[in-house]
């Protein structure tokens, strides 16, 4: 059966304005949907005034996100952090047919339209903003590990549940939809005793979870204005940032900038572990590749979208066979 879009149903840029009229008392311009991102719905929503609003409509599959991310993102702009301003969402705001999150438009450019014509030194220059950054994200402490319920607690009661229940979910995903090579499903096998022996927790902390590219915008002279999407969030181990960052981003620079604009030289274990997480993040998404996405754009498959999946598990087992 052939999956329709949510968004080209009549109704969600008209709902998006109503909205922003109703919250802010202002006069509608103009209206359009924004079309980076795969997960939400987003529509750019102008007053008279010149002000601009984001509306992001979270589809009936991932409703329950808007449980959780207005508020990380509330307690990440508490810490400092060039976070959005929620000013509504659905739990508290008018009600539509579906779940949604408001903010103000966060002026500058998404990184991913210009980082590939950038300079050396212009990369350099935001990874060496965006590791404190990252660092702030990592000292805001959750009860729990895991998934998210809301914005102060995770599901689970240890790192090393999460770990295990990833880990099957994801191999049986794997091999059931036929997602990799029966022989990288096995030198992933091969691996996970490792991935899910890691050193636990004592407390949980926040991880974002999609640190790319598409969610860092960026003023003209290269300075960070705004850090954005917080549907993946975590709570568990900072180095869960970079190994989740090295799945998606690896072969473009900007995972690599990264490392080099960290304040200290990773062991080799933390080496190790960054790639481990690299594989975790495949399996996480692996109970999903199968289907469509949530706003009904067919799913591509996990080594497209996490380039950094093949070099983390041949890295891995490399290191293994040498030891």
């Amino acid at each position: 059966m052939m999956v329709t879009p949510e968004s080209n149903r009549p109704g969600l840029e008209e709902s998006a304005c109503f909205l922003v009229r109703k919250i802010t008392g202002g006069k509608m311009v103009e209206a359009h949907e924004i079309k980076i991102g795969i997960m939400t719905f987003k529509f750019l929503v102008t007053l008279s005034t010149g002000q601009k609003y984001i509306v992001r409509f979270y589809p009936r599959s991932r409703s329950f996100v808007v449980r959780y991310e207005p508020d990380i993102i509330g307690r990440c702009q508490a810490a400092g952090l060039p976070a959005p301003e929620v000013i509504c969402d659905s739990r508290n705001g008018p009600r539509t047919e579906l779940e949604y999150m408001i903010y103000p438009f966060i002026n500058g450019t998404s990184l991913s339209e210009v980082y590939s014509s950038l300079e050396e030194a212009a990369r350099m220059k935001i990874a060496d903003q965006l590791v404190p950054l990252i660092a702030k994200i990592s000292e805001i402490a959750l009860d729990g590990f895991g998934e998210l319920l809301d914005g102060q607690r995770a599901k689970l009661n240890s790192w090393s549940e999460f770990l295990e229940q990833t880990c099957h979910t994801g191999i049986v995903s794997a091999r059931r939809y036929g997602l990799f090579s029966e022989r990288d499903i096995c030198n992933l096998e091969s691996l996970l005793p490792e991935l899910t022996s890691l050193p636990p927790l004592q407390s949980g902390r926040l991880v974002w979870g999609d640190i790319s590219l598409e969610n860092l915008i960026v003023e003209k002279d290269g300075s960070i204005a705004g850090i954005l999407d917080f549907e993946g969030a975590l709570s568990g181990d900072h180095l869960v940032n970079l190994g989740f960052c090295h799945a998606r981003c690896y072969g473009t620079g900007f995972f690599e900038a990264l490392i080099r604009a960290w304040p200290e030289r990773f062991s080799e274990d933390q080496q190790r572990n960054i790639k481990l997480y690299s594989l975790l993040r495949a399996l996480r998404l692996a109970k999903f590749a199968h289907l469509p996405l949530p706003t009904g754009v067919p799913s591509d498959r996990i080594i497209n979208v996490l380039p950094g999946f093949g070099p983390a598990l041949y890295d891995l087992l490399d290191t293994s066979e040498s030891s």
